[in-house]
């Protein structure tokens, strides 16, 4: 009985490190909306912190900043061949959005819409997301920020507003 009571809560606290997000979830896909043969994936915000110094070089180079939202999921076993970057990275891409922030830190994700019928080939619908954040490089091929992620089940995003912290490279 001890080591099913030391078994389940090492369970439990590998289960509860979940990066980035909340630890709410869904056992079904409630939270999409499913539109003929598209699926709609909820909105969320993102703020951005911007450290002084990244601010003056993004301002100095007339740059702007690129928030880049990845959606996948896992197919089913019976699905995967149909799939070829799922033996590649073990998920499927979704869809994805990209928006350019020039002032202000503050942005939407919204009318994000995939095929309903990848959605049918998905083993688990509670989708995943990750949301990368970098400058635009209009000015410089280069990268000038060092930025945190998000990333996470769709059911314990969708809906909320999420901070995401940004330093100049470099710039301790």
């Amino acid at each position: 009985m001890r080591i099913l009571t030391i078994s389940f809560l090492a369970f439990l606290l590998l289960v509860s490190c979940e990066p980035s997000v909340p630890s709410v979830s869904y056992q079904n896909s409630d939270y999409l909306k499913v539109d003929g043969d598209s699926v709609s994936i909820p909105s969320f915000d993102i703020v951005l912190e911007v450290d002084e110094k990244a601010k003056e070089k993004l301002k100095k180079e007339k740059e702007s900043i690129l928030i880049l939202a990845y959606f996948s999921g896992k197919p089913k076993e019976e699905s995967a061949k149909e799939y070829p970057e799922f033996a590649q990275v073990g998920e499927i891409s979704l869809a994805k959005s990209s928006l350019e922030v020039s002032s202000g830190y503050t942005a939407k994700i919204e009318n994000i819409k995939f095929s309903k019928a990848i959605y049918e080939d998905l083993a688990d619908k509670d989708i995943n997301l990750l949301v990368n954040v970098v400058s635009a490089r209009k000015s410089s091929n280069e990268n000038y920020l060092d930025c945190g992620i998000i990333q996470g089940k769709m059911s314990a995003i969708m809906g909320k507003s999420f901070t995401i912290k940004c330093k100049l490279i470099g710039g301790n």
